[in-house]
């Protein structure tokens, strides 16, 4: 089979140069290793780093996400491998990604010296003082900037890019290492055990009616949540969420603690740093009155923050990090 245009055995080749190493013997364990370690790049074209895949619920359907080291850009796909190694391409999130001025966009206020603060919509006019300077700062010379500046690197951060600042071959925020995680409606075990369990059990039913939330972290300091649905093929899909057509931007979040480096991703002249490589957990979690689902991200190796996000409610909930 074909692997982005490298043929398969080349490429676990390729792995089998390095140091010794056991492969999975499993179809799916072996699919997994060769895409989570393979870096490559198909004739005249970039090298492009692939995160582990993701199974996307059916036999042979994955999520995958690339990184483009040179600009940091990255995409978000989902795909079916056939019994023949056979590769389909089902969606592509950039492709489905809204305009700027419909993408559900978000950030995090701290309270001073406290975990709690407020979710605010990534718009000029919600930002706060210190916000607005972190943007009027020239990430090379560390001046202040003119207020269109600042409102141009944010229009960037929107997803628009303007002439000047750094030109991608996405817009969405490379993604590393770290594998998605597919929250469904998936069964924690808590309607036996809690005190609060038929609720639960009612909560579960809501959220297999809903599609399925694909979370993942970008290293441009977002974590991002997509409708994780696949295209409905012939045969029944039975899992939590079922099947449609799935790749659409649900929303993004940036959490306070990166706001000091996101110049330095708007800026071409500079390499795009990275700020964010984790696998987002999913909690349900029971807060007195109603059960919640919650995704809990952290930096991973880029940082030392973590914070709390309501996947349903879109917002966040607490922030801790350096300060």
């Amino acid at each position: 089979g074909q692997t982005d245009g490298v043929p398969a055995l080349d490429a676990i080749a390729w792995i089998g140069n390095g140091p010794g190493r056991a492969i999975p013997i499993d179809r799916d364990g072996l699919v997994g290793f060769v895409q989570q370690q393979l870096v490559h790049a198909a004739p005249g074209q970039e090298p492009v780093r692939l995160s582990p895949l993701v199974p996307a619920g059916r036999s042979g359907d994955y999520f995958r996400a690339w990184l483009h080291p040179r600009d940091g850009s990255g995409r978000l796909e989902a795909i079916r491998i056939d019994a023949d190694g056979g590769l389909q391409r089902l969606w592509d999130a950039d492709a489905r990604l809204p305009i700027p001025g419909q993408r559900t966009l978000s950030t995090w206020r701290p309270d001073p010296g406290q975990p709690s603060g407020t979710t605010l919509p990534l718009e000029w006019d919600a930002l706060d003082a210190g916000q607005r300077r972190l943007l009027a700062r020239d990430p090379v010379t560390h001046r202040s900037d003119t207020d269109a500046q600042a409102r141009r690197r944010l229009r960037w951060l929107q997803g628009e890019r303007p002439e000047g600042l750094r030109q991608t071959q996405t817009r969405l925020g490379g993604y590393g290492s770290s594998p998605g995680t597919l929250a469904d409606g998936s069964d924690q075990g808590y309607a036996a055990v809690h005190p609060a369990g038929a609720a639960y059990a009612t909560f579960l039913d809501g959220l297999r009616e809903q599609p399925a939330v694909l979370l993942w972290t970008a290293d441009d300091g977002r974590l991002h949540g997509f409708d994780g649905r696949i295209p409905c093929g012939d045969e029944a899909v039975s899992e939590p969420g079922g099947c449609g057509e799935g790749g659409r931007e649900l929303f993004a979040h940036i959490p306070a603690s990166v706001w000091p480096a996101l110049g330095q991703r708007a800026d071409g002249s500079l390499a795009p740093v990275s700020l964010m490589d984790s696998r987002p957990a999913v909690a349900h979690v029971y807060d007195g009155r109603q059960w919640r689902r919650l995704a809990i991200v952290t930096a991973g190796r880029f940082g030392d923050y973590a914070f709390a996000f309501d996947i349903d409610r879109r917002q966040a909930l607490w922030e801790v990090g350096p300060e």
